[in-house]
């Protein structure tokens, strides 16, 4: 029973499973380590092996979730760098596409200079709010 003590009531719990003992949720180490000890198919080297074996499955289980998470982090990395790359060739070929249509844009309407749109203004025979209105419309 000694060398049992070493392990975790989590294995131990799944120990007397195998074994066939009752245990209550409130049980403590001690109290389950006496009632595998008590159980009829107690067998020394037998719980040794069986809590072992339990060990080692339940470091299998453990390693295999982590590769899972790690797989499925990377996936996830993965998708995210995809629709990144998505969306900055979304994003630059709107731009371009503005840019093309500025540029039609710019062709087809020529830009009248104000110049040509205001008439000059000769402080001397116009009136200043007159040019004030013409300038703002």
């Amino acid at each position: 029973m000694s060398s049992l003590t070493k392990y975790r009531k989590s294995e131990l719990i799944a120990l007397a499973a195998d074994l066939n003992v009752e245990l209550l949720p409130n049980d403590t180490v001690v109290n389950i380590l006496k009632k595998i000890k008590e159980s009829p198919d107690y067998d020394a080297d037998f719980a040794l092996d069986t809590i072992k074996c339990i060990r080692e499955e339940k470091e299998i289980e453990e390693k295999r979730l982590e590769r899972q998470e790690a797989t499925r982090l990377a996936e996830a990395a993965q998708i995210r760098e995809y629709e990144l790359e998505k969306l900055r060739l979304t994003r630059s070929n709107d731009t371009a596409s503005i840019r093309s249509n500025a540029s039609n844009e710019s062709q087809n309407y020529s830009i009248p200079s104000i110049k040509r749109v205001l008439s000059p203004f000769d402080p001397e025979k116009s009136d200043v709010s007159l040019l004030l209105t013409v300038f703002k419309r």
